[in-house]
């Protein structure tokens, strides 16, 4: 299973053992007593993953083995030390308050967070091995394999696949859990009616956020684009003036449906608040779904951002271009704001002490509003990790603001190896080379030198974006620029110290 796809088997998996079933969500504080779970547990289960008794022990042996002096003070006593050499399920251990308030302390500090996740990576291991020998090696099979086995035990899931008959799909997976629940000696089996709606809601998750393991393979084999801030950044201000008025807002909710399959089952109405919308547009438009959420709901976005670990719960951060801020209305001004979002966009000018959000949906068009940093009704930041180190550099002290827009990738070709002209002759428009731009922006001029205006078809570039490299001319300053095309179509000027051959 790559690495997508076992991200994905732990947000459905956590969701479902402490999530609340919200996917990608989960609880590292997660405690359950004896007994709390079913009748038969009888000692505790520990951590997101709903680790019960010898698992729940080898959870915190690995916690006093990663960290054994954080472990020694939170651990004062050493009660809990002293129960690493017993067997708690035997014992029917059952803590007391104050040995309770030492586990979740445990659990919750950063090694038993990488602890837990740690050990849930292992146990899937195991599963997934288990499923690829004896049943399947379809994705989506083998995450259910690990959802069920993860419930019920080597038993219950070998009971469920053997019933199985030809290939194993889901639809067959359910309709054999559903035999148990006609067993009626036994109210605990894995397809019983209190494990249902688990079932059903790992099942919707699954079918949603899975990936094919072949068709990922094959992308991983396509050479990847770079998903920058400069292009989100140019693709949000290029938006600005869609409407609901004149209906060109339906553009961008076309894009937003255009995704498949449509997160939570729901498509996106023209007459929908279509912020978030907008702001997962930008995403599918230029294909940054992997670094950034798709979700029509302020709610979910940010939940799908915590799942991703790119949500900032800070007032006070200082965003940078192609961040996203959500707002939330009601704020009071007072204190670091944690109500419920009602509104989202992407920052498309940043400073030390303001930035300019562009968002869909303000006033019923994309439009652009003024922030303060740490300003009221900031409700947090989504900081998608982009490639780079994420910050915008320029090619020279001029142009603070501007960002490039996006430019479609060019081909190599097969082309000559001399430039035709060198000084202020009429320059060559055959490929020479293809360029690889290595500045973050890059102005695109009429002529070459820094005192010429950009072109107003794609007046920047940004970092490796490929262009067509057809002649070398030099500045009044002797600085030497190259004459390029750009996507096939636009020709300009831009300085040869950030152009590589690519």
């Amino acid at each position: 299973m790559n690495k997508q796809n076992m991200k994905v088997l732990t947000n459905v998996i956590g969701a479902v053992e402490s999530g609340g079933q919200i996917y990608g969500k989960r609880n590292y504080a997660a405690y359950a007593a004896p007994y709390t779970n079913s009748n038969v547990e009888h000692t505790i289960t520990l951590g997101w993953a709903q680790n019960y008794g010898a698992e729940a022990r080898k959870l915190i042996q690995m916690i006093y083995d990663a960290d054994p002096e954080g472990f020694k003070k939170i651990d004062s006593s050493g009660s809990i030390k002293a129960m690493l050499a017993k067997d708690w399920v035997a014992i029917k251990w059952k803590p007391t308050a104050a040995q309770k308030k030492v586990l979740i302390s445990l659990i919750t500090s950063d090694a038993g967070k990488k602890c837990q996740d740690d050990l849930f990576a292992e146990l899937m291991k195991k599963f997934i091995s288990e499923c690829e020998k004896n049943y399947s090696k379809d994705v989506q099979v083998i995450m259910m394999y690990c959802e069920i086995r993860h419930l019920g035990g080597a038993g219950p899931v070998k009971r469920i696949f053997d019933r199985i008959s030809g290939t194993i799909t889901l639809d067959k997976i359910m309709a054999s859990l559903v035999k148990d629940q006609k067993d009626t000696s036994n109210s605990n089996q894995v397809g019983d009616v209190k494990f249902w709606s688990r079932h059903m809601k790992c099942k919707e998750f699954i079918e949603q956020y899975a990936v094919s393991e072949e068709k990922t393979a094959k992308k991983e084999e396509v050479k990847k684009v770079a998903k920058t801030r400069a292009a989100i950044v140019a693709l949000a201000k290029s938006w600005k003036g869609k409407n609901e008025g004149d209906g060109s807002h339906r553009e961008i909710i076309d894009i937003y449906n255009s995704f498949k399959p449509h997160p939570r089952g729901y498509k996106l109405q023209y007459s929908d608040p279509w912020c978030a919308g907008t702001a997962s547009a930008l995403a599918i438009k230029l294909g940054y779904t992997d670094i950034i959420p798709v979700e029509c709901s302020c709610y979910y976005w940010i939940e799908h951002a915590k799942a991703m670990g790119i949500w900032v719960e800070n007032d006070g951060y200082v965003p940078k271009l192609g961040d996203f801020v959500l707002y939330d209305w009601q704020d009071s001004g007072s204190g670091d704001n944690q109500g419920v979002a009602d509104h989202i966009g992407i920052v498309t000018k940043a400073g030390k002490t303001s930035f300019t959000v562009t968002e869909g949906n303000k006033n019923n068009a994309v439009g652009d509003r003024s922030m303060q940093v740490n300003g009221r009704y900031i409700r947090g930041f989504v900081t998608p990790k982009y490639d780079g180190d994420g910050t915008t550099t320029k090619e020279t002290s001029k142009k603070k603001d501007e960002t490039p827009e996006a430019v479609p990738t060019i081909s190599k070709a097969k082309s000559s190896s001399k430039f035709t002209v060198t000084g202020d002759g009429t320059p060559n428009k055959t490929e020479v080379f293809v360029g690889k731009v290595t500045a973050n922006v890059l102005n695109v001029r009429s002529w070459a030198g820094i005192s010429n205006p950009n072109i107003r078809s794609y007046p920047q570039l940004a970092n490796g974006n490929l262009v067509s490299v057809c002649d070398s001319i030099l500045a009044n300053d002797k600085s030497e620029w190259y004459y390029v095309k750009i996507a096939g179509k636009w020709f300009g000027f831009v300085s040869a110290k950030y152009i590589t051959r690519a």
